[in-house]
């Protein structure tokens, strides 16, 4: 799953305004670098999926996924949330929103998210949707230092609409 740089950034200082930006760019940038590698090595079948794309056409990307992986497309599929999950890591706000539609106790579920991110949760729909936030929440001068560091990496991912 690919997603622009620009978008993790703002989700990461968002979370963690504590953080270095710098810092923070780099390790991106180190995680991506890591990943390509990866990616290139492996010798299956393999595919790659834009986040924003998924989150604007998500039974197109679906279907194009269950036929590059020869699996029935099934139209259900795109409800995440009607089904089981057993997640061992990822975005806690997509998990309180799969145990909110399923009626299970927030309090006691293990999707937690903060007071300062669960109102964003709160009252969205719950099929797959496209999260712009950074294009209004980024500030200036950290996007910059992101082109300056990062821009040459993130072409392959930028999303421009």
């Amino acid at each position: 799953m690919q997603r622009d740089g620009r978008a993790v950034i703002n989700s990461y200082l968002r979370k963690y305004p504590e953080n270095n930006v710098e810092q923070r760019i780099n390790s991106w940038v180190e995680k991506i670098n890591n990943t390509q590698l990866l990616y290139e090595q492996f010798r299956g079948k393999k595919s790659k999926v834009k986040y924003e794309e998924l989150a604007t056409k998500p039974a197109e990307v679906t279907k194009r996924l269950c036929d590059f992986f020869e699996i029935e497309y099934q139209p259900e599929m795109v409800e995440y949330y009607l089904h089981e999950h057993h997640p061992i890591g990822g975005n806690s706000g997509t998990q309180f929103l799969v145990a909110k539609a399923q009626n299970k106790n927030l309090d006691a579920s293990f999707a937690k998210v903060s007071e300062n991110r669960r109102d964003y949760y709160q009252n969205p729909g719950l099929e797959i949707s496209l999260d712009l936030r950074w294009r209004e929440e980024l500030d200036p001068g950290v996007e910059r230092l992101f082109v300056k560091i990062a821009g040459k990496i993130n072409e392959e991912f930028k999303w421009e609409v």
